[in-house]
């Protein structure tokens, strides 16, 4: 795997598929690095590095967002790879778009795009079923900038009283660039909630240092990327790299195509939700 990760063991339980989430970074925002070299923002070079990342997860539903070469590059991996995928774009002007791609061992009940009030951002809703079990698979990406955090507690309040409201019992997945950090209030209005989501990254109350690490204007080293759960056990999640391994000059970089962190995680069906 890229930046020398590897899945680590959380509990003793035999997984029955991975989730990976990530923001692999659109082609239309990677030229606003000024510490990378232009020949590794460049869409021929991140290309093979995202599909390198993508192979080495081998995950079962990979959840991936700011997508702009859906049918050109995604397609055919998707096809090589035996998998089925649904892709939502937003809306206006922007040409990235959100992805849920699975494997064709699981199959859809049911696919909707919530789109948040007067916002271009939405969330991807999807109903799975496999191994005879329903479980419901919510992709998102909220509003980004630091000073919006009022808005995304916004989108995050609509979209959690939306599937409050259709979820029932069934397990939950959600996952994304949440743009948000932990304590803020987006990040606890989803963890206070009558839903009992879990952070799979959250261990004894404390997330990852960050899950993204660039400079622009200035270093922004930050948590912001989450998988959260409900109804599942956790089997192994993938390692975060050190500051070290990622150099200092940030992300993207040769090695790696994108500013976000990839996140991954094997899950088991929960044996009793109520404990």
């Amino acid at each position: 795997m890229l930046l020398g990760r590897s899945l680590l063991q959380v509990k003793p339980i035999q997984p029955i598929f991975t989730v990976m989430t990530w923001n692999t970074l659109s082609d239309q925002l990677s030229g606003f690095f000024p510490l990378v070299a232009d020949e590794y923002l460049a869409w021929n070079h991140r290309s093979q590095r995202i599909l390198h990342e993508l192979d080495s997860i081998g995950a079962d539903l990979y959840c991936l967002s700011e997508i702009d070469h859906y049918d050109d590059f995604i397609v055919p991996w998707m096809n090589e790879k035996g998998f089925a995928g649904i892709y939502q774009k937003k809306r206006g002007w922007h040409r990235d778009g959100i992805c849920l791609l699975y494997n064709k061992k699981f199959s859809v009940s049911s696919q909707e795009a919530w789109y948040f009030p007067n916002s271009n951002q939405f969330a991807l809703v999807v109903k799975l079923n496999f191994a005879s079990i329903e479980f419901i698979v919510v992709a998102t990406h909220l509003k980004s900038m630091h000073e919006c955090e009022e808005e995304r507690a916004i989108q995050m309040e609509y979209l959690l009283q939306k599937l409050d409201l259709c979820a029932g019992n069934l397990p939950l997945i959600m996952c994304g660039d949440f743009n948000t950090e932990p304590g803020s209030k987006t990040y606890n209005i989803l963890s206070e909630h009558r839903l009992s989501f879990k952070s799979v990254y959250n261990k004894e109350g404390i997330e990852p240092i960050f899950t993204t690490f660039k400079f622009r204007d200035e270093f922004e080293r930050k948590t912001v990327d989450y998988i959260w759960i409900k109804g599942f056990d956790v089997a192994c999640v993938l390692s975060m790299p050190s500051e070290e391994t990622i150099g200092e000059k940030g992300l993207p970089s040769q090695i790696y195509p994108s500013d976000h962190l990839s996140l991954a995680c094997q899950l088991n069906l929960q044996i009793n939700p109520s404990l």
